[in-house]
């Protein structure tokens, strides 16, 4: 992901334009939502899983993710990021542009314990606040 490599990268110069300065601030963005995710779903997979870190014993829900038994937790982290990072794809289109497919296969990938789905609500996100900021709008 080319926001996640600027972001790696390190801060940009004080004299950058302000596209650059937003890459920046996306990529930082993308990093700590994945950390987050992967953070919030390790509690969640060692109080599942015997308090250890190795393979799954069994199915289970980490954080908003599906386990299934025998994956490795390096193998589960790594799909969390590519799915929060997935995201970000869409970001930049505005609600209207979203088709209803996409947001009922978006809303269908939320694991549940049974019963309908709880309704959509609207998600705000790090990274449109960053670029509203600095495009001048709150």
């Amino acid at each position: 992901d080319a926001d996640l490599a600027v972001a790696l990268a390190g801060i940009p110069p004080g004299n950058s334009n302000p596209k650059e300065m937003a890459r920046f601030m996306r990529g930082m963005a993308k990093m700590q939502e994945i950390d987050a995710s992967v953070n919030n779903a390790k509690v969640d997979w060692l109080s599942s899983n015997s308090g250890q870190l190795g393979r799954a014993k069994r199915d289970f829900i980490a954080g908003d993710y599906r386990v299934k038994a025998g994956e490795t937790y390096a193998d589960f982290a790594n799909r969390v990021g590519n799915e929060v990072t997935k995201r970000y794809a869409n970001v930049n289109k505005t609600p209207e542009q979203l088709t209803e497919e996409q947001r009922l296969r978006s809303v269908a990938q939320i694991p549940t314990t049974g019963g309908a789905p709880a309704a959509a609500r609207p998600v705000s996100n790090i990274r449109s606040q960053a670029d509203a900021i600095l495009s001048g709008g709150r």
